[in-house]
Parts: structure tokens; C-alpha cells; sequence
């Protein structure tokens, strides 16, 4: 009994090691047309990635310009209140001149 479980294991030890080695003995032909698919998927995968990097650039970039947008109104009307504050100030101080 310990002998046949012996040979057992050794011919699927055997049939293990020759399927492997019939994997690695591909001809160059396959072997430069499967790397060559490799290297076109990873290729393709990677200008997928980036993409969609630039689609998510761009939807912030858009988001940005419009809340630029608003800044710049919010901006213009401070500098339109800072100038009238100004101006009635100055007529205040000649108001106070004339009535001296």
C-alpha cells in the first residue's frame, strides 16, 4: 500500500512538472503576439484611466469657473459700496465744512 501511494504521487508529480513545461515551451511566435497583447491591453487600459481623469478635470474646472463667476459679482458689488461709502463720507466731511 505505501509503495502504490508513493508511485502515485511521484507519476502526478511527473505529470505536474510536464504540463508545466509544455506552457513554457511556446514557440517565440505566440509568446511576441501574447506580450504584444499585453502591452496594447495596458496601453488601452491606461488612456482609459486618463480619460477619465481628464473628464473629472474638467467637471471641476467647470464647477470652479462658476463659482469664479460669483465671486467676481460679489467682488464688483463690495467695490461699488466701498466707493459710495466713500463718496458720502467726503460729502459728510463738506457738510461739516460749510456748516463751520
Amino acid at each position: 500500500m505505501g509503495l502504490h501511494t508513493a508511485s502515485t504521487i511521484g507519476s502526478f508529480g511527473n505529470r505536474r512538472r510536464s504540463k508545466s513545461l509544455k506552457a513554457g515551451q511556446l514557440n517565440i511566435g505566440p509568446r511576441l503576439m501574447l506580450g504584444l497583447a499585453v502591452i496594447i491591453f495596458s496601453m488601452l487600459a491606461a488612456d482609459a484611466v486618463v480619460l477619465w481623469q481628464f473628464h473629472l478635470v474638467r467637471a471641476q474646472a467647470k464647477r470652479l469657473h462658476g463659482i469664479d463667476q460669483k465671486l467676481i459679482a460679489v467682488l464688483r458689488l463690495h467695490t461699488s459700496l466701498t466707493t459710495f461709502h466713500d463718496q458720502m463720507e467726503d460729502l459728510a466731511d463738506s457738510q461739516i465744512l460749510v456748516d463751520s
